[in-house]
Order: C-alpha cells, then structure tokens, then sequence
C-alpha cells in the first residue's frame, strides 16, 4: 500500500519503522521541528529517511499549497498520522484513495481535539483510552471509529506513564488494523455525536496552581503536565515554583490557615501544603532558572505562603512609580 507518513515522538517514530517493516511503500515521510525531552525529535525521523531512501519533509503548515500538490501527484493510497498535531485540510486527505487515518488518545467521541490524556487526568477520570479513526474533512476527530481499546488511569500515574500505556495499544493498532485497511476489512463504527466531549488546547499558563482548589484537584493538575510537558507552577515570594512531583497527605489532622500555607518541612522528603480541602505534599520543585531539588531541602520556614500575591505586587509597582 502507497502511504504518506505524518507523525512526532515515541509513537511516530516506532510506527513508521512498523510500516516500512510491513512492506508498505512509504511515498514521504512528514514530522515537524520539535524540541521534547523524550527522545525521538526530527533527526530520529531523518535518520530513518535517509536509512530507507524515503523523502523526508519539515513542516509547520502541512495544509499548504506546496504540500498540496506533491500530495495529488504522489497518489497515496492512505495517509496515517501517528501523534501529529496539526488539522489536515480537505483538500489533503482527498488526495489518498482511502482517506486518513489517525490515532487518537482518548474513547471518542469523549475528548476530541486538543491533549486528551492531560484533560482526562485533570477531570479525575478513571480510565483514558486510545482510538484509530478515520479523518473527516472539516472537522477534527469525528471520523469513523476503527479500533479502540481503554487503559486505567491510576492514582499514582502520570502523564508520561499513561502515554506509554497508550503507546503500546497505538502500536498494537498499527500491526494489526493497516493490513485490514489495505484489504478493505477494517471495521467502521460512526460516533455519535450526542455523546462528544471537545477539548481544547491547553497553553503553559494553564498549569498555575489555584490553592483554593482541593489536594485532588491540584495533585491532578501536577500529575496531568509534569514532564515531558510545562509543568504545574505556583509562586513562592512572588517568584516562579515548578512542581515535578507531589502526592496527597492521607487522613490528615485539621489545620486552620490560607491556602497555600506551607504547614510542614520534612528535610529531604518534601512539605505539607494547606489548600481548599486536604493536604498535598510536595516532592519535587524547581525554581524558575533554577535546579530541581526536593522541597524539604528548599523551604526554610513554616511561614512561607505559596501562591502570587496581586494586591502585595501592586503596592510594591505603585511604590516603585511614587503613586500614592
């Protein structure tokens, strides 16, 4: 089968070499220029070009005119997209005589769109899951559904965990569902839209810590864009905090305070934190430009209050600019 590749990290760069193990002919090769600490980055896609005699494409807009027309005059039979992050437009997928595929890491039509897994963990859901569909012109992710398998999501995973478990099941998709397609045996399931839950794209600043919300709630939102992604931050002295690792104080004794209150430092394990209901207990933090280090080897006091200060950052502008 003639395929056009379009695909990024762990999952792209194992399924291409699943492909081409398949025998496929691989018309072109598309990834984009991407920086992120997993490995696997363009050069890893390049190498696997230049390894098979395959051209090889670096692109930000794969929906240009350019690409367009190579498209039309390669005539792929199908276009798979294995963690790709960019809408294919109508006029590229009616350029493959079966259309586009495309995995997706979620059980459609539940979180379509933008970081699925980040959203699943943050909505405290018990279980995510991966999808190869089929890619609709106009509209992302409502494509007939070919395969699709859940995972757990379990208290202590974290979003790089959950990728891998997801990994595994995209990949198993790829050996076992490309064949199907090529010989026209492939299931077709259509989702219902009724039950579509749309996500969208989440930016760095979305990762701030809002301490009035419970130690669930943030331990969640820490777990869901740890590394390999921005990180979940606070402000300690009105100075950026990152927060790497944390974990949920069980049954814990009642304290009055503020939120965001540091109420324990225990040296080399971590601290205590105050929030709107419950305990969450800091393990791994970095200051902004800093090092990682664990917290109970950063605070020093008891009195430290986490969280940025608004009203205490506009008397120190407005004494800054000698407004009265």
């Amino acid at each position: 089968m003639k395929i056009i590749f379009l695909g990024t990290r762990k999952l792209g760069y194992f399924g291409l070499k699943e492909l081409i193990q398949q025998k496929h002919q691989i018309l072109a090769i598309f990834t984009l220029d991407y920086d992120i600490k997993e490995g696997y980055d363009s050069k890893d896609f390049k190498k696997i070009a230049d390894e098979n005699k395959i051209p090889f494409y670096l692109t930000e807009n794969i929906n240009n005119p350019e690409h367009v027309n190579l498209f039309k005059k390669l005539g792929p039979d199908l276009i798979i997209s294995l963690y790709w992050k960019r809408l294919l437009g109508d006029d590229i997928i009616r350029t493959a005589r079966k259309g586009a595929v495309n995995i997706h890491y979620s059980l459609l039509p539940k979180y379509r769109g933008f970081a699925p897994v980040n959203w699943a963990v943050i909505n405290n859901e018990k279980k995510a899951g991966v999808t190869l569909h089929y890619v609709n012109p106009g509209i992302a992710d409502d494509g007939d559904i070919i395969a699709q398998k859940p995972f757990p999501i379990k208290e202590k995973d974290t979003i790089d965990d959950l990728y891998e478990k997801g990994n595994k099941i995209a990949l198993d998709f790829v050996k076992k569902y490309i064949p199907l397609i090529e010989k026209n045996k492939e299931p077709r399931i259509k989702q219902k839209d009724k039950d579509a839950l749309c996500s969208f794209a989440r930016i760095p600043g979305d990762g701030m810590i809002d301490w009035k919300k419970s130690a669930k709630e943030i331990y969640n939102l820490i777990r869901a864009v740890t590394k390999p992604y921005p990180g979940a931050f606070t402000y300690c002295n009105n100075k950026k905090l990152y927060i790497w690792k944390a974990d949920i104080v069980k049954d814990p004794i009642k304290y009055l305070g503020a939120n965001g209150q540091v109420i324990r430092i225990i040296k080399g394990k971590g601290v205590q934190v105050l929030t709107g209901e419950g305990i969450i207990f800091l393990e791994i933090i970095q200051p902004e430009n800093g090092k990682e280090i664990n917290a109970g080897d950063y605070f020093k006091s008891i009195k430290t209050r986490l969280g940025y200060d608004v009203i205490e950052e506009i008397e120190k502008i407005k004494k800054r600019l000698n407004i009265e």
